[in-house]
């Protein structure tokens, strides 16, 4: 739970208490404080929650089932989603977190390291420090690259390891997210040919 400054003039706090689901806020209930002299702290989150409200439906509706961008990109992996009207809002949720435009599937691999330990910082930095949806499937790293950030986000990774440990395979470039179980398969597949040398390989 975490108390938060109201901020519109003259209305009371409000105390939040949020649903996480792999580190992540997936829903959200709140108390109205109506007595301020009871409240000493006067902190200013507006901003951290507004950007969950607008990529979660969980949010502002009854009855929705509760999905972190983690659980929605394995969901979509392993075809669970069809095109119907649950698909469709899996899929909008997951737009919302990777932007506008096309994007890719990528597989980051350490060439020196594939300890539990590593994975799990690189997800960190991917989700915290990239901002970029990511989970680890089949015992190997991915990620939702978009289009426009591709510079961006391989400058990030580059920082985090030596260049000569760096191996990074892309899907071909997509807005479909029913497409994910094929650009798994072509991030698998660019990897085969290429595993012996470090670098950045599209398909």
């Amino acid at each position: 739970p975490q108390l938060v400054q109201n901020i519109q003039q003259g209305q009371p706090p409000l105390i939040m208490m949020y649903l996480f689901q792999e580190d992540e806020p997936v829903a959200v209930f709140y108390i109205l404080v109506a007595n301020q002299q009871y409240l000493a702290m006067n902190v200013q989150l507006a901003n951290e929650i507004s950007k969950y409200l607008t990529l979660s439906q969980e949010f502002f509706k009854r009855d929705v089932q509760l999905r972190s961008t983690e659980k929605l990109i394995e969901d979509f992996l392993n075809q669970q989603y069809t095109d119907d009207e649950d698909g469709i809002a899996a899929s909008e949720k997951l737009q919302k977190s990777v932007g506008v435009g096309q994007w890719r599937l990528a597989l980051l691999r350490n060439r020196h390291r594939k300890d539990q330990i590593y994975k799990k910082s690189m997800i960190y930095v991917l989700k915290n420090t990239a901002k970029v949806p990511c989970i680890v499937y089949r015992d190997e790293i991915l990620f939702l690259l978009p289009e426009m950030r591709q510079v961006q986000v391989i400058e990030c990774i580059k920082q985090q390891m030596p260049l000569d440990s760096l191996f990074l395979t892309f899907s071909m470039p997509t807005t479909d997210f029913f497409s994910l179980p094929l650009r798994c398969e072509q991030v698998f597949f660019t990897a085969q040919p290429a595993e012996a040398e470090q670098g950045v390989y599209k398909c």
